[in-house]
């Protein structure tokens, strides 16, 4: 790939897409991955880069595993090690559930509004070529549009919580 990384493409990644009748987010990056890759190199951030490798990696002998052998039987489980990416579909899945738990504790008894806030296709492109600089444009925009909204359309009061208290 011209002195680029290439995605791992080994013998356990392929025994696995052809053993399983559905297809997982590893089964595609390891059909698609590199092609993706070389299509879109000057696209992809490291760090997508990086959770691709995660991906195709988590629960095989790449990462390792903890083998563990029965004393009466003397049967041999091997249980490999996970990815830990927030991406990965199986560890992302679980490091959430954590995270919603230990965060339903921290929720005030109030009624409150859910906003999503999306951007035009258009505004995406743009966002690209520049990335720092048209997020953080953009989350002072949506910053400014939901305060302006909470207070002509609902007359909410405006407050930061900081350690359970209203600022």
């Amino acid at each position: 790939m011209n002195g680029k990384k290439c995605l791992p493409r080994s013998d356990y990644v392929t025994s696995y897409i052809v053993s399983t009748r559905h297809y997982y987010i590893a089964t595609i990056f390891a059909l698609q991955g590199e092609e993706f890759v070389l299509r879109y190199t000057k696209w992809i951030r490291l760090v997508v880069f990086e959770n691709m490798v995660k991906i195709l990696s988590c629960r095989t002998a790449v990462l390792g595993c903890h083998i563990y052998r029965c004393s009466n039987c003397g049967h041999v489980e091997l249980v490999y090690h996970s990815c830990k990416s927030r991406f990965c579909p199986t560890c992302g899945k679980h490091a959430t559930d954590v995270w919603c738990n230990q965060g339903l504790n921290n929720l005030l008894d109030v009624p409150c509004h859910h906003l999503v806030l999306t951007i035009p296709w258009r505004l995406r492109m743009l966002i690209l070529v520049n990335r720092e600089y048209g997020l953080n444009l953009l989350v002072r925009s949506a910053s400014k549009a939901v305060q302006q909204w909470a207070k002509d359309v609902k007359q909410m009061r405006k407050g930061i919580i900081l350690d359970g208290e209203m600022e």
